[in-house]
């Protein structure tokens, strides 16, 4: 299994919308379906909105956000994004940019490609003079908050995370963490 991760260019969002926003909404959906209220409705009705081809252009295209995307074996199997944007005050660390997504195929769970993507996420972060990351995950999705923990990330705080489907607003509680780029 050939894997790579590259850093998506703003000049590339063309390219690369419609590869993101299906990867993004198919592990979006496998994550969260059947999750506490989070029906197979509710779900589509969220990545239909939040992963279109239009979104996932406008997202790439802005220069205050980065794309990671992973490919194996010339398939997109996940992808990061982080974002320069101001931090909560909860967030402590010095100096923190916002990894807003963090999506990686459950196929390629458990095989080491996730540090990576998080190795390559603190590179970028680096490279842009940050010293921190912050994110946040719902407090329900106990793999990713293993994750997050496993790899230096501490709860700080909490706050509420609004989402539409189908015309209905639901919101979530998402736990705030944070830890230094080591």
């Amino acid at each position: 299994m050939v894997c790579n991760i590259r850093e998506i260019d703003c000049q590339e969002a063309k390219v690369w919308a419609a590869p993101l926003a299906i990867v993004g909404a198919k592990l979006w959906s496998a994550t969260f379906t059947g999750l506490a209220y989070y029906t197979p409705e509710i779900v589509k009705g969220y990545t239909d909105l939040a992963f279109t081809d239009a979104v996932l252009e406008s997202e790439l295209s802005d220069p205050k956000n980065r794309f990671l995307a992973v490919e194996s074996n010339g398939e997109v199997v996940g992808y990061a994004k982080l974002e320069m944007r101001k931090s909560e005050p909860c967030i402590q660390t010095k100096n923190p940019m916002y990894l807003s997504r963090f999506y990686l195929d459950r196929s390629h769970h458990g095989t080491g490609l996730a540090k990576k993507l998080l190795d390559a996420v603190n590179d970028t972060a680096t490279s842009l003079g940050f010293l921190s990351l912050w994110l946040s995950v719902w407090e329900l999705n106990v793999p990713a908050v293993k994750f997050y923990t496993k790899h230096g990330f501490a709860k700080v705080g909490e706050w509420e995370y609004p989402f539409t489907s189908q015309g209905k607003q639901y919101v979530d509680i998402d736990w705030l963490m944070t830890r230094p780029i080591k």
